[in-house]
């Protein structure tokens, strides 16, 4: 091998670890993207589960309080 081809599989090989390098920094990037998103895409599970049922008891609380205003309003007349 010449002393040009040895200089050049050189740099490719340097170049070659650098490029794994980044791959690897970008693999870790988005496992942990992938990580953050599962975990909001739970919280958005759980906050859609607390607010049906807070819209259910918010209906009950409503419905109770126009049957006693409207037993009131008998009482009164």
């Amino acid at each position: 091998m010449s002393g040009l081809q040895a200089m050049r599989a050189a740099r490719e090989d340097a170049s070659s670890h650098q490029l794994r390098a980044q791959v690897d920094q970008l693999i870790d990037y988005a496992n942990r993207l992938v990580a953050v998103a599962a975990q909001q895409a739970a919280e958005i599970e759980r906050l859609r589960a607390q607010n049906t049922r807070l819209e259910a008891a918010a209906r009950t609380h409503y419905e109770s309080a126009r049957r006693l205003a409207a037993a009131n309003k008998v009482k009164a007349a």
